[in-house]
């Protein structure tokens, strides 16, 4: 962690100890007490987060040194990856067009050999259908790991007029700023909660 040790067993009974404390405000006498206990709750967990906010900082710098590195290490992979993956999507395209076509050849013959058996009075019963032209395999396995070709529905806004209204989301942190700044927002109510302040 750091070199700041945190004794989280007797915190813990020190947190214990003070979360135990059961006040009843009644009186002037209990608001001032309750005031004293709340000031050592807001102390206490201040110190505990003081305690803690060294290490989280060294943490945070090295899981972002970490990112970078890996960042860093993966990008030409990315790179990479994109490329093949463009690659083998163009082949098997190119291979579903091919099937395409010559499926409809197939279909269109025997459409043909249909027409001309009706033509001269024959029963078409006795003609083969089409043979059916097989797809692109989707999977490929190889000895690094198996590769495979599905379908993902995409999207674009053509038109934001047209969406309806379950699909926007308000920015909550915007509107918030706005009304502290007292701005009125339209649909939005304002008032006023008392909190208490502990310094």
């Amino acid at each position: 962690m750091s070199t700041m040790m945190i004794d989280r067993d007797l915190l813990s009974q020190e947190v214990a100890t003070l979360s135990q404390a059961q006040i009843a405000v009644k009186s002037d006498g209990d608001l001032v007490e309750a005031s004293e206990w709340l000031a050592k709750f807001r102390k206490k967990r201040k110190e505990i987060e003081e305690q803690f906010e060294v290490p989280i900082k060294g943490l945070k710098g090295e899981v972002k040194q970490l990112q970078e590195q890996r960042d860093k290490l993966t990008a030409p992979l990315s790179v990479a990856e994109n490329k093949l993956s463009v690659e083998i999507l163009g082949y098997r395209q190119a291979q579903q067009r091919r099937a395409a076509e010559a499926q409809a050849k197939l279909n269109a013959q025997h459409e043909r050999k249909v027409e001309k058996a009706l033509e001269k009075g024959k029963d078409i019963s006795d003609i083969a259908p089409p043979v059916q032209v097989a797809a692109p395999a989707k999977s490929i396995q190889t000895d690094a790991g198996g590769v495979t070709a599905r379908k993902v529905k995409k999207f674009k806004v053509a038109d934001e007029g047209l969406i309806p209204d379950q699909y926007w989301m308000l920015d909550d942190a915007k509107i918030g700023k706005a009304v502290r700044a007292g701005i009125e927002v339209p649909g939005v109510t304002v008032w006023e909660e008392e909190t208490l302040s502990v310094r």
